[in-house]
C-alpha cells in the first residue's frame, strides 16, 4: 500500500516537473516550446503500457486483499 502511494507521489512530483519547465519556456521563451503533436507510435507504447499496468493493478489488489485478511486475523 505504502508503495503505491510512493509510486503516486513520485509521478506527481514528474508532471510536476514537466509542467514547470513547460511554463519556463512558456515565459522566457515561447518558440522553443517542445511540440508534443509530433509524437511518433503513441498508440503502439500505450497498449503495452495499459498490459503492464492492467497486470500491476491486479497484482496491487492481491496485495491489499492479502493484507486485508493479515489485519483481521491479527484481532482473532
Amino acid at each position: 500500500m505504502i508503495d503505491g502511494k510512493n509510486d503516486e507521489v513520485q509521478a506527481r512530483r514528474v508532471l510536476q516537473q514537466e509542467l514547470a519547465v513547460l511554463f519556463s519556456h512558456a515565459v522566457h521563451s515561447p518558440k522553443t516550446i517542445p511540440d508534443f503533436t509530433k509524437a511518433g507510435n503513441e498508440t503502439s507504447s500505450k497498449n503495452k503500457r495499459d498490459k503492464k499496468s492492467d497486470a500491476q493493478a491486479v497484482e496491487q489488489l492481491r496485495a491489499s486483499l492479502m493484507s486485508l485478511h493479515f489485519h483481521n486475523q491479527k484481532g482473532v
